[in-house]
């Protein structure tokens, strides 16, 4: 019972935070306003220093309007050197940083950039990636209803993956509660309230995601200009 009542406490203390925190400001907001642009590396887009701006780039690209996915098929520079969009660490939109995932992890055949729903210190983004198994499968004959032939055949399927992206070093690891927990190890609060989280509880991913944006506003990026 105790530690029931403890848990609880430490929900509802990471919902005020979030209220007093977070009050009126919409997660995919970033906390700096980026340069737009393409960042070949993740030093460039901690300093807000991109590699080349858009106005200094011509080439085949376009931004989906609602999902903020950018597409990048060809680009090139103003000095007429063809950039690898294989190259990019990121590109960024409207003020926006979206993150490179390697075509083969998405079934597609051009580069394409997943916008930070959450930015700061951690952030958050997500994708549909391909999932490649191997089923056995079996040829029946009509007549008998037995199998008279067996082999192992590739399947793709489509499947949604969350990912944390820590901002000091860019390392990105599965949006999970153990891996913020590691995360957190510097602000006892905040790690405290997510270890009571308890998977399969209502709101559980969503109590999550608040304290990705407390904890963000609580160890705010350095200001870069």
């Amino acid at each position: 019972m105790k530690t029931d009542r403890l848990r609880i406490g430490w929900i509802c203390i990471l919902g005020c935070l979030s209220l007093t925190s977070a009050l009126g400001q919409n997660r995919n907001t970033p906390q700096v306003r980026f340069k737009d642009g393409v960042y070949l590396t993740l030093q460039q887009l901690q300093t807000n220093q991109p590699g080349y701006s858009w106005k200094q780039l011509r080439g085949n690209w376009f931004r989906n309007p609602e999902s903020g996915v950018v597409t990048v098929v060809e680009l090139i520079a103003a000095e007429n050197a063809a950039l690898s969009p294989e190259s990019l660490w990121g590109v960024c939109v409207d003020g926006k940083p979206a993150v490179r995932i390697d075509a083969d992890s998405i079934n597609r055949s051009s580069v394409v950039f997943y916008p930070l729903t959450i930015t700061g210190a951690i952030s958050y983004f997500s994708y549909e990636g391909i999932l490649r198994d191997t089923v056995e499968m079996a040829a029946y004959n009509p007549e008998s209803g037995l199998p008279f032939r067996k082999g192992k055949v590739q399947r793709s399927r489509q499947e949604p993956r969350e990912r944390l992206l820590l901002w000091q070093t860019g390392e990105i690891l599965p949006f999970t509660r153990e891996n913020l927990l590691r995360w957190t190890d510097n602000d006892p609060e905040i790690r405290r309230a997510i270890s009571v989280l308890q998977e399969g509880e209502p709101n559980f991913r969503e109590q999550l995601l608040r304290a990705i944006v407390v904890y963000n506003q609580r160890n705010p990026l350095p200001v870069v200009k």
